[in-house]
C-alpha cells in the first residue's frame, strides 16, 4: 500500500468515528477497507434519534418502531426499542454493544483480525466487534491504479502484483490499532482521543438539527426529506453523509435532529405528492425538489421552487469561481437573476430562497407565489418537471432563461386565466387549505406583472391604461380581447364572446328572448334576469328558450323528437355557467307529462301514446290498474265513492252491467234493471259473456206465463220461475220475432239467431254453442258441476258428501227442480236444468242440466212441455 493511500485510508475511516474519552461510536456506518492500493471510502447514514429528559417521554415499544434510539439526558445513556422493550445500550455495566451497525469500540478492547471465508481479505474485530474488513490485492480488474490487471498484472503501478499483499493488525495500544499491509503500515485511532480529525474541513456539526417547510404547493404527509453533505469545495462534492427523515404533517414541515456534519453545506431534497395551487387538490404524482444551503448560522431552511431553480446555478458558480465567492453570495446572485427573468426586479430585498414561504406575509414570500402558479398552470406532474428541468438548464449557465416560446405560453396562460377570474380562485384553494396563520400574501400583482410585460398588455391602471382601456392579444389564429376593469387591483378582465356579441343590445328585451351572435352568429344567447347569458343551440332550434320560468316544459320537435326544459343540468362556457337547458326528454317524462296533462278524477284509464303503458289517477296518486279494472277499461277510484251515503257508486262498464265501486274495489257482481217491470237482476262477466248471475223471474203479460215450484209463490222470489220451452221462445212473438210459432206440439221451428225470447231487451236466450263455450271457460267437463253450482242449496250426494259447489265464477247455479211434462214438479234440491234457444226435433228443445253428484252435467235435450229455468245471455 503506498503512503498516501494509507493516508488517505486513515483520514477517511478516522473521520467516520465519533470519539469521546471512552468510546468510538460509528452510527449505522457502511464502509469497506479496500485493498491495499485502492482508495477508501465511506457513507454515514446516520438515523435521527430522540431526545427525552426522562425514560417515562419514551414512546411505547412496539413492532411499527422497533430498531428506533433514543437519548435518554437523566441517564446519559442512549436506549434503544427492541421484543417491546426500551433496552440500555450500556446494560449490564458493559461498554461494547452492537446493534444495527452502530459499534461503540469500548477503551481498552482487543482488536483481532479473521480471514474471510472467500479468501479475499480480513476481518477487524476490536471488542468483539467487526469494525471493518481489509481485503488483499487479488483480482484488482479495473480497480484504481490496477485497471485491466487482473491478479495485478500489466495494472498501472500494480505490474507484478499478483495475489497482492496481505494485511493484519501488528500493534494496539490503548488508542489506536495498526494495520500493517505488505510493507505499509497505518494507524487506526480507537477510543482516547479528545476530537476526531477534521482535516480541511470548514465547519462542523454535533448532534444539530435541520428543519424547515417544502413546498410547491406543501408537500403532504409521507413525502422524504434527503440531506446529503456537500463538502465545500468548488465543486460540492457529496461526502457520503446523507440524512434521511419523513414529513409527518400536511402542511410540509420537516425536522431532522441529531445531525452531525463535518462540513455546514447540505443539499436537501424533498420528493412525494405535493398541494396543487392551480386546482386546490393533491398531486397525482409524485415530484422533487432541492435546494443547497449553508446551515453556518442557521438551521433552518425551506425548499421550494425557488430553492429548486437556483440550485444549478449555484452549483455552476461555485465550479467557475475563483473561490473568493461564498456560498450565500452565490444565491444572492441565482435568486435576483431568476427574479429578473420573471420581471420582479422592485425585489432588491429578497432574503434568501430558504426563507420563503407560500404563506409568508412578505412581497418576496407573495413573489414565490406567484412563480409556483405560473409554473404550475394546468399543467399535470409530468409535464411540470420537464418545464423545471429545462428552466434549471437555462439558468445554470449564464443565469438567463431565453425561451420566448415558454415565456409567451406561461404569460398567455396567465392572462386568459385572470381576466376569467381564476386568481382569486387560486387564492382561495390556498387559503382553504387552513395552513399558516390563514395568510395568502398578495401574489397577484407579480402574476399580472410578468403577463403585462411578455404579453405586451402593459399594466392595467399604469401609464396609458386606465380602467375602460381595452387590448386585445393574438396568437396564432386565437384572438383574446381584454379591458381594464380594475385598476386599483390592475386586472385584465378578458372580454367574453358574450361581451362581444351583445355590445350594444341594452336591457329592452323580454326575458327569454333568444337572440344569435352579433360576431359569433353560431352562438345562441338567452335573456334571462335582466341581462344576456349564453345559451345552447337548442334554444335558438326550438325558438323558445329553457328559462327557470319554464321549467319541466316540453316542446315536440318533431314527430319522434321531444324535448324537455331542466334545472338541473349544469352548463358552463368562457368560464360563466347557467343550469336551465333543453335536453331530449325520455320516454318516461313524456309519459308522466301525458298522464299530468290528463288528469281526471273519474276512473278512466290513461294510455300513452309513447310506451303504451296505462296508469290511472286515484285522487292525487298516479298509480296501475289492477286487473279487473283493466277488463272493465275503467278503475275504480276514491272519487267514485268516497261522498255517496252508501259508501259507493254504481257505474255502468263495458259489458252494459251497474258495478259498483267502493273502497275495496269494483264488486264481483254487476247488475241491470228489467225495464219491463223493473227487477234488478245479477249478471256476472265470465270470459267474453255476459251472464245473468240468477235465475229469470219475469210472469207479465203472457200466455204461458211463468211457473212457480209446486205452485208456491215463496219459490218463485226463492228459485226464479220454471218456463216452458215455447213461453221460453216467446213463441207468440210478444218480445221478438225471433221464436215466433216455436211450439210443443209435433212442429219443427225454423228461429233467427239469436232468439230474445222471454229474456229482457239487450239480452237472448243462449243457444246450446253458448252454452258449450261456458262450459269450457269454466274448466271443461270435469269442473263444470263444481264451478257453476252456488255454495248452497244441494243435496249431499250418495256418499254423505256435501253436494254444493264452489260457485268460483258467481254463476251460482242453484237446485231448483223442474216440472215435468205431466205437471209434476220433481228433484229441488237435487236438479238445475236451463232452457237454451235450441231445438232438437219436433218434440225436444236442448238445454244444460247439473244435479248434486258433480258427475251428471249434461248438455242434452227433452220435452218441450217440461218447464225449465232461464238464464239469458247479454248480447
Amino acid at each position: 500500500m503506498k503512503k498516501e493511500h494509507a493516508s488517505s485510508f486513515l483520514s477517511s475511516w478516522s473521520r467516520s468515528l465519533r470519539l469521546s474519552s471512552w468510546s468510538v461510536a460509528i452510527g449505522s456506518i457502511a464502509f469497506l477497507l479496500a485493498a491495499c492500493g485502492d482508495e477508501v471510502t465511506n457513507q454515514v447514514i446516520q438515523d435521527n434519534m430522540s431526545i427525552v429528559s426522562t425514560t417515562k417521554e419514551l414512546p411505547k415499544c412496539t413492532r411499527d418502531n422497533e430498531g428506533e434510539q433514543a437519548f435518554v439526558k437523566g441517564e446519559k445513556s442512549e436506549r434503544i426499542c427492541v421484543d417491546g422493550k426500551w433496552e440500555s445500550l450500556n446494560s449490564s455495566g458493559k461498554d461494547t454493544v452492537l446493534v444495527k451497525d452502530t459499534i461503540v469500540i469500548e477503551k481498552n478492547s482487543t482488536c483481532t483480525t479473521k480471514e474471510l471465508k472467500d479468501k479475499s481479505g480480513i476481518k477487524i474485530i476490536c471488542g468483539g466487534d467487526s469494525v471493518g474488513v481489509v481485503l488483499n490485492g487479488q483480482n484488482g480488474a479495473n480497480g484504481k491504479d490496477g485497471s485491466n490487471g487482473k491478479d495485478g498484472t500489466n495494472g498501472k503501478d500494480g505490474s507484478n502484483g499478483k495475489n497482492g499483499v496481505s494485511c493484519s493488525v501488528e500493534n494496539k495500544t490503548d488508542s489506536t490499532v495498526t494495520i500493517a499491509c505488505g510493507t505499509d503500515k497505518f494507524t487506526i485511532p480507537l477510543g482516547n482521543s479528545t476530537k476526531p480529525d477534521t482535516g480541511d474541513v470548514e465547519y462542523e456539526i454535533e448532534n444539530g438539527s435541520i428543519s424547515g417547510v417544502s413546498q410547491k404547493g406543501p408537500f403532504v404527509k409521507g413525502s422524504s426529506v434527503t440531506a446529503v453533505e456537500l463538502d465545500g469545495s468548488k465543486s460540492l462534492l457529496q461526502t457520503g453523509r446523507t440524512f434521511i427523515s419523513v414529513i409527518t404533517q400536511n402542511d410540509g414541515r420537516f425536522n431532522m435532529r441529531n445531525v452531525t456534519l463535518k462540513s455546514s453545506y447540505v443539499r436537501l431534497s424533498v420528493n412525494g405528492y405535493y398541494r396543487n395551487e392551480v386546482t386546490g387538490k393533491n398531486s397525482t404524482s409524485q415530484i422533487t425538489l432541492n435546494a443547497v444551503t449553508d446551515l453556518d448560522a442557521r438551521n433552518t431552511a425551506n425548499v421550494n421552487l425557488l430553492t429548486h431553480l437556483e440550485y444549478e446555478r449555484v452549483a455552476y458558480l461555485m465550479a467557475h469561481g475563483d473561490g473568493t465567492l461564498k456560498i450565500k453570495k452565490l444565491k444572492k446572485q441565482a435568486e435576483g437573476e431568476i427574479f429578473k427573468a420573471f420581471h420582479f426586479d422592485d425585489l432588491a430585498d429578497f432574503g434568501y430562497s430558504e426563507d420563503l414561504d407560500v404563506f409568508g406575509k412578505t412581497d418576496a414570500d407573495a413573489a414565490l407565489l406567484a412563480i409556483s402558479i405560473l409554473l404550475q398552470g394546468d399543467r399535470d406532474e409530468a409535464d411540470l418537471v420537464v418545464l423545471l428541468t429545462e428552466m434549471s438548464n437555462a439558468f445554470a449557465e449564464k443565469g438567463e432563461w431565453m425561451d420566448s416560446s415558454a415565456r409567451a405560453q406561461i404569460a398567455l396562460w396567465a392572462a386568459v386565466a385572470d381576466g376569467q377570474g381564476r386568481l382569486n380562485t387560486f387564492a382561495n384553494h390556498v387559503k382553504s387549505w387552513g395552513l399558516g396563520d390563514g395568510t395568502v400574501p398578495p401574489f397577484e400583482k407579480y402574476v399580472r406583472n410578468f403577463y403585462g410585460k411578455e404579453t405586451g398588455l402593459g399594466l392595467c391602471g399604469g401609464k396609458d391604461n386606465s380602467s375602460g382601456v381595452k387590448k386585445t392579444l393574438k396568437v396564432g389564429s386565437d384572438t383574446f380581447n381584454f379591458v381594464c376593469e380594475d385598476a386599483e387591483k390592475g386586472w385584465w378582465r378578458l372580454l367574453t364572446k358574450l361581451d362581444l356579441d351583445t355590445a350594444g343590445w341594452g336591457t329592452d328585451f323580454k326575458e327569454g328572448d333568444v337572440r344569435n351572435g352579433q360576431v359569433n352568429k353560431n352562438l345562441t344567447y338567452v335573456f334571462e334576469n335582466g341581462a344576456w347569458r349564453y345559451g345552447t343551440s337548442l334554444d335558438s332550434t326550438l325558438g323558445l328558450s329553457c328559462i327557470p320560468a319554464r321549467k319541466d316544459t316540453l316542446l315536440k320537435a318533431s314527430v319522434v323528437d321531444y324535448y324537455k326544459c331542466v334545472g338541473d343540468t349544469v352548463v358552463s362556457f368562457e368560464g360563466l355557467i347557467w343550469s336551465s337547458v333543453w335536453r331530449k326528454a325520455t320516454n318516461d317524462e313524456l309519459d308522466m307529462d301525458y298522464w299530468e296533462r290528463n288528469k281526471n278524477e273519474n276512473g278512466l284509464l290513461l294510455k300513452t301514446p309513447f310506451t303504451g303503458r296505462t296508469m290511472v289517477w286515484d285522487a292525487d296518486t298516479l298509480r296501475e290498474p289492477i286487473l279487473v279494472e283493466q277488463e272493465w277499461n275503467k278503475a275504480c277510484v276514491s272519487y267514485m265513492y268516497a261522498d255517496k251515503e252508501d259508501g259507493y257508486a254504481v257505474d255502468t262498464l263495458s259489458n252494459g252491467l251497474g258495478y259498483k265501486c267502493s273502497d275495496t274495489g269494483w264488486s264481483r257482481l254487476g247488475t241491470f234493471r228489467d225495464d219491463r217491470d223493473g227487477t234488478i237482476y245479477k249478471g256476472v262477466k265470465i270470459g267474453k259473456q255476459t251472464w245473468m248471475a240468477e235465475n229469470l223471474n219475469y210472469s207479465g203479460k203472457y200466455t204461458y206465463g211463468g211457473l212457480c215450484y209446486g205452485n208456491v209463490e215463496s219459490n218463485c222470489a226463492k228459485y226464479g220461475r220454471l218456463y216452458t220451452w215455447p213461453a221460453a221462445m216467446d213463441s207468440a212473438g210478444y218480445w221478438s220475432t225471433n221464436g215466433v210459432g216455436c211450439t210443443c206440439y209435433d212442429k219443427v221451428c225454423s228461429p233467427s239467431y239469436p232468439v230474445r225470447g222471454i229474456c229482457p231487451k239487450g239480452w237472448h236466450l243462449p243457444d246450446i254453442n253458448e252454452w258449450e263455450d261456458l262450459v269450457k271457460e269454466v274448466g271443461g267437463r270435469t269442473m263444470v258441476e263444481k264451478n257453476l253450482k252456488s255454495q248452497v242449496s244441494w243435496e249431499d250426494k250418495a256418499d254423505g258428501s256435501s253436494g254444493n259447489g264452489l260457485d268460483t265464477y258467481a254463476f251460482s247455479a242453484i237446485a231448483t227442480g223442474f216440472r215435468d211434462n205431466t205437471g209434476e214438479y220433481c228433484d229441488e234440491g237435487v236438479w238445475a236444468s236451463f232452457w237454451s234457444s235450441s231445438e232438437s226435433d219436433e218434440n225436444d228443445a236442448q238445454y244444460l242440466r247439473l244435479d248434486n253428484s258433480d258427475d251428471n252435467y249434461l248438455l242434452t235435450s227433452h220435452y218441450k212441455e217440461e218447464a225449465f229455468s232461464i238464464r239469458c245471455i247479454r248480447n
